[in-house]
């Protein structure tokens, strides 16, 4: 039997690894002193007026700094270019010796300093002025104020560090942007203290996507925008076509117009409305070799922009007829699919996605990629109708990793669970029949339970989407420099997983990758990473324009958004039990803050709710959409009162929230989204004040003990719907 469980384990690691013929990159010792490797300096940022200097850096574990000042002011003076020089001390066994030139950065500042130097030179912007003597304004962008999209609420206020504005249109708006109609946008500008408006020139300002006007000396702009859409054309572009083929090689594709198609459907989990591409993309005009079960085919997609977007799944499937009907599984064959789950996102460029294949091709039908895009559908649209043009982006096969044959193995899907389920140490082999094993296959070692342990060979280039989702054991993990990608949730619901080193060799990371990591307290980058950073155990990419992971068990109590930053990963913040309060930094163009809790700029977006607050909680009536996660995990919060200017709940929003005991929602909610209240089991009282249609109550779609409540409210409509502790039945208070 011991013969046969290791011969099914050898089976069960060839098939749940992705091998083909690849070279191998090894890592390269160093021994000596360890070269600094946290770049942005802290505590020193841009100088405000009548402020003093600071004369110290925050200190890190690598080193300390003192700071000086030219010109030498007691107190910063305006109207003021300064120069900080800031002078390093390393500690320990940390040495500047391998430190690139212009290495460091200091927010808000021009910052350079020599090769192996611990002298860096930051120079500021010029200091504001003062109420008396103020200096002019020099901001010319409007940021936070897009072109209008039909069914998206209108922008009404905006700000910068030198002004705010408030913002009405015409025709006037009510609720949402129509269709066809052509919007202008009246600006008006206020400016802060220190700043004028005196001395602007005529047409100084610019809206992006608009014609803005404004008068000399003038804070009123104007700005016209293009009608909003109605027809859609050029959904989806692609190149010239061809390439794949046996080097993995991929080609753009030949499409440079699909027409998605709306589509309704109901099923025992819900109702859904979609657009959909039909058979149009065939999958040989991106790749000439017919795939087989075990091959992963790699997608790149770039260039979507939709707020109303919540998530894209890729099929490959063959149609087992002449016609396909979406709601009849007998009318199509699916040999794969990858989902972009948690959107919206504010683009997708470069955003990958794997499609392993898991059933046998039939190789006389034709594959087609079919896409599917979940969005509302205007009920004023039937279902066949060609929707409208509210996005481009362009997808590309990048690579193809060609697998492991296992279609006569009977063994696989049940057999490598029997034996990895108790297995707490494993070794990846390099190589597996003479084949360099070059991929982690999507969910390989899923529900792992026991895995404390795992050594990945250095043949290693990926790690497919949740590779290790729920080896709640694993402690610890080595990531070669090989691997150039980390799919999505790879890493999911590790809950013992204390620290992670993402080494230089990475270029993609999935959404999700370290989610639910409740024992995270770092991640780490190497230095010489191209696409990724890491300041304080926090991950960024590389330019820190977007926030991506805050360790979940990181201890600090506060968090400061960096300037940079202009996108933060929804489940950025997920988790941090620790954390009461998230600022963010002057200047930071995208984000604000509020009593702690963090929000989009101009406040119509809750973006993060902090896990450690405690108590109740009133949402600002400014805000219009709650964020998908953006109350995940906030164990200690007891009440929550949603306004009537909220219209949608994102995705998870108060997942986990397990002390939640009463919430009020709005009268202009119309979606509650998926999982909204998964798990809140203390949620005794809910107060509904306006209408939601059952399929705008996506969260409470037969979803556990809510399906109750779901069915109690259709019925019932407006009101206070409570339960007993402990109860699945719901009833509406008189």
């Amino acid at each position: 039997m011991k013969r046969i469980k290791n011969l099914f384990g050898f089976a069960a690691i060839a098939l749940a690894i992705v091998v083909s013929m690849a070279g191998c990159k090894n890592p390269i010792d160093d021994n000596g002193p360890t070269p600094v490797t946290i770049a942005a300096l802290q505590g020193v940022t841009a100088p405000i007026t009548g402020a003093a200097p600071v004369t110290a850096i925050t200190s890190t574990k690598q080193y300390t700094g003192t700071v000086t000042w030219s010109p030498a002011d007691n107190s910063f003076k305006a109207s003021t270019v300064y120069t900080a020089t800031i002078t390093l001390k390393v500690k320990g066994d940390y040495t500047l010796k391998g430190v690139a030139a212009n290495f460091f950065t200091i927010e808000g500042a021009t910052a350079t300093n020599a090769a192996n130097s611990s002298v860096i030179t930051a120079v500021f912007p010029s200091t504001a002025g003062t109420i008396a003597e103020p200096v002019k304004i020099d901001i010319a962008a409007i940021s936070g104020l897009t072109a209008p999209v039909t069914g998206v609420p209108p922008v009404t206020a905006i700000e910068t560090a030198q002004y705010a504005g408030t913002v009405t249109w015409s025709p006037a708006v009510s609720g949402t942007f129509a269709a066809s109609t052509v919007y202008t946008a009246s600006i008006t500008l206020t400016a802060k203290n220190g700043f004028t408006l005196t001395g602007v020139t005529a047409n100084f300002f610019t809206v992006a996507g608009a014609t803005a006007a404004n008068a000399a000396n003038s804070g009123v702009i104007t700005a016209v925008f293009p009608a909003t859409g109605v027809t859609a054309e050029n959904i989806i572009t692609g190149g010239d076509g061809g390439g794949g083929g046996g080097s993995g090689d991929g080609g753009g594709g030949k499409y440079n117009t699909i027409h998605l198609v709306a589509e309704r459907w109901s099923d025992d989990d819900g109702s859904y409305e979609i657009w959909n591409s039909r058979n149009q993309i065939k999958l040989s005009d991106f790749i000439t070799i017919k795939p087989e079960p075990g091959d992963t085919l790699v997608f790149k997609i770039s260039g979507v922009s939709d707020k109303e977007l919540e998530y894209i799944v890729f099929l490959l499937f063959q149609m087992t007829g002449s016609n396909w009907n979406i709601s009849d599984s007998s009318t199509y064959k699916v040999l794969g699919q990858f989902v972009f789950f948690d959107l919206p996102y504010p683009s997708f460029n470069n955003y990958i996605g794997d499609i392993t294949i898991w059933d046998d091709p039939d190789p006389n039908a034709v594959t087609y990629l079919l896409l599917f895009i979940y969005q509302p559908i205007p009920a004023s649209i039937p279902d066949g109708t060609t929707m409208a043009t509210i996005r481009d982006f362009s997808i590309s096969l990048v690579d193809v990793v060609y697998g492991y044959d296992y279609s006569d193995n009977e063994l696989f899907w049940e057999d490598y669970w029997r034996y990895y389920e108790y297995e707490s140490d494993i070794t990846i082999p390099a190589q597996i029949n003479g084949k360099p094993v070059t991929s982690i296959r999507e969910y390989a070692f899923k529900d792992c339970e026991d895995l404390t342990s795992v050594t990945i060979p250095n043949s290693v280039k990926s790690i497919g989407h949740a590779a290790f989702f729920y080896c709640t054991n694993l402690t610890s993990i080595t990531i070669p420099n090989s691997v150039t990608y980390i799919g999505s949730s790879a890493f999911g619901s590790c809950e013992s997983l204390i620290s992670v080193t993402i080494p230089n060799s990475v270029t993609y990371i999935g959404r999700g990758a370290f989610s639910s990591c409740y024992s995270l307290t770092a991640i780490n980058v190497d230095a010489d990473n191209g696409a990724y950073t890491a300041q304080d155990g926090v991950l960024y990419t590389k330019d820190k324009t977007t926030l991506i992971k805050y360790p979940a068990k990181k201890t600090d109590t506060s968090f400061i958004i960096p300037n940079s930053v202009t996108y933060i990963e929804s489940d950025a913040f997920s988790d941090c039990t620790s954390l009461t309060t998230i600022n963010v930094a002057v200047g930071n163009s995208a984000y604000t803050a509020q009593n702690g809790v963090l929000y989009n700029k101009n406040k119509t977006t809750l973006i993060a709710y902090p896990a450690g607050k405690t108590g109740a909680f009133t949402i600002p009536d400014s805000v219009t959409t709650i964020g998908g996660e953006a109350f995940h995990f906030c164990t200690s919060l007891t009440s929550i009162t949603i306004p009537n200017s909220v219209t949608r709940i994102g995705d998870k929003a108060f997942q986990y929230c397990s002390s939640l005991t009463s919430v009020t929602i709005g009268n202009s909610v119309t979606r509650i989204d998926e999982k909204v209240f998964y798990d809140c089991n203390s949620l005794t009282s809910v107060t509904f004040n306006g209408t939601i249609s059952e399929s705008g109550l996506y969260g409470f779609d037969n979803f556990r003990d809510f399906g109750d409540l779901r069915d109690k409210y259709l019925a019932g409509g407006i009101g206070t719907y409570v339960r007993a502790s402990g109860s699945d039945t719901w009833t509406k208070q008189p």
